[in-house]
């Protein structure tokens, strides 16, 4: 009932601009900016109303089939609208999203969205660049502590993510390190592809890892299966990341820059607060 819907009387505690920066990322792939809930008593139609315009998707693995029927009639009945996956968001080629976010110092998240097709390879470099970059902007430049370059899944799109938080660099130069360590490229590591191949041997994963793959692929729309992923994986070549880096900096390429900052200039298409 809506009585049991309280307003909270605290405030949970500012994220440092890096995390803040990673909890808005879902909705900055998705186009969207996050808004304030704006301030309201809440009443029982105003809980019906959102119950009932809610749509939703889910996935179900791991019941066998009289467990399977009696969800599917449970879900049958929840308020809502059932549905499949839409479309994955359209990017631009280069989108700056600047979000207002609390701390003093400078954040930035570099999102490289890859096809489906190049999971493999993108996966594989980034597990080569992770060395490099830290190696490079936390060690080196010591640009901050925050530093961190990952493959990541969000709302089923895929892709290279790193992302800096530092007292002293600006946004742009935080950027401009990034892509000068890219534009030197990698040497594929054999014991590294092998090791990176070994981590989606499904026995070896955690059932949330699995579940959390397995619904960013449901995301996708993509018939992804692990072993698959294992051998495409273990196929990818030199040439392989070097086209795939060639992708990344090509002017055409699709990037998504989330930072506390506006845009540096007109060449990309900036979203602001």
């Amino acid at each position: 009932p809506a009585g049991s819907w309280l307003p909270s009387s605290t405030q949970p505690p500012a994220l440092i601009p890096i995390r803040a920066l990673l909890k808005q990322l879902p909705d900055a792939v998705l186009g969207a900016t996050p808004e304030p809930a704006a301030a309201c008593t809440l009443a029982q139609t105003h809980l019906d109303k959102l119950w009932q315009q809610a749509r939703w998707h889910g996935l179900a693995a791991g019941f066998d089939d009289g467990a399977l029927n009696a969800l599917g009639t449970v879900l049958q009945h929840c308020p809502g609208q059932g549905s499949a996956p839409g479309p994955l968001p359209a990017l631009a080629n280069h989108r700056w999203q600047h979000a207002e976010v609390p701390g003093s110092e400078h954040a930035l998240l570099l999102f490289c969205p890859l096809p489906a097709a190049m999971e493999a390879a993108g996966r594989l470099l980034a597990q080569l660049l992770q060395g490099p970059v830290y190696q490079r902007l936390r060690v080196e430049l010591q640009l901050g502590y925050a530093v961190f370059s990952t493959f990541r899944q969000v709302e089923g799109v895929g892709g290279l993510l790193f992302g800096v938080q530092s007292p002293h660099a600006s946004q742009v130069q935080i950027l401009d390190h990034l892509l000068t360590l890219l534009r030197q490229g990698v040497t594929l590591a054999p014991a590294a592809r092998q090791a990176l191949a070994g981590q989606f041997d499904e026995p070896a994963m955690g059932n949330a890892e699995v579940a959390e793959w397995a619904w960013q692929t449901f995301l996708a729309t993509q018939p992804g299966r692990l072993d698959a992923l294992c051998r495409s994986i273990l196929k990818t070549r030199q040439t392989d990341l070097d086209q795939l880096l060639n992708h990344l900096l090509d002017k055409d390429s699709t990037w998504l820059c989330l930072a506390n900052a506006v845009a540096p200039d007109t060449s990309w298409l900036g979203t602001n607060p």
